[in-house]
C-alpha cells in the first residue's frame, strides 16, 4: 500500500539516513530522487508497488537495499 517514493523514506528512516546533511541539505529526499532515477522508476514514483510488474518490484528492491551505501 505504499507507493516508491514512500517505500524509499520509510526504508531511508529504518536505515538512519538523516534527513538534513550537516550544512542543512535535504540528504534523504536527495537520496531517494537518486535512487528513483537510477533505477528508471520516475513514472512509477506516485504509484502504489502493488500495481507494478514483477520487474519494477525487483527494480524497487534493489532501490531500497542500496539506500545508505550498504
Amino acid at each position: 500500500m505504499l507507493t516508491t517514493r514512500e517505500h524509499l523514506d520509510f526504508y531511508a528512516r529504518i536505515k538512519g539516513i538523516p534527513e538534513f546533511d550537516n550544512e542543512g541539505k535535504p540528504l534523504r529526499e536527495m537520496l531517494i530522487k537518486q535512487k528513483i532515477n537510477e533505477m528508471d522508476l520516475k513514472k512509477f514514483e506516485n504509484v502504489l508497488s502493488g500495481t507494478y510488474s514483477g520487474g519494477n518490484k525487483r527494480k524497487l528492491s534493489v532501490a531500497i537495499a542500496l539506500l545508505g551505501n550498504p
